[in-house]
């Protein structure tokens, strides 16, 4: 496939995922119940919660900078 083609499914994997982010945000402080905003019934689900999201929006920026370089270095070579 092509970079571009990886490059636009990863921006909408971040997308999806900042707007996760945002959710939980807007939950935890009580001031809206977003879809797909994850309440937890004590501190540890939180925690995990908030943890799992932060890791999974921070592999998706290693996958756009892996993509980004293979792209750069495509484009020298060729």
């Amino acid at each position: 496939m092509r970079p571009r083609t990886f490059r636009l499914g990863i921006w909408a994997y971040l997308a999806f995922m900042g707007y996760l982010v945002e959710a939980n945000i807007l939950h935890q402080t009580g001031l809206a119940n977003l879809p797909l905003s994850f309440g937890a019934s004590n501190a540890f689900q939180e925690y995990g919660i908030q943890m799992t999201l932060l890791v999974l929006t921070f592999l998706g920026v290693l996958a756009m900078a892996f993509v980004k370089k293979r792209q750069r270095l495509d484009a020298q070579v060729h």
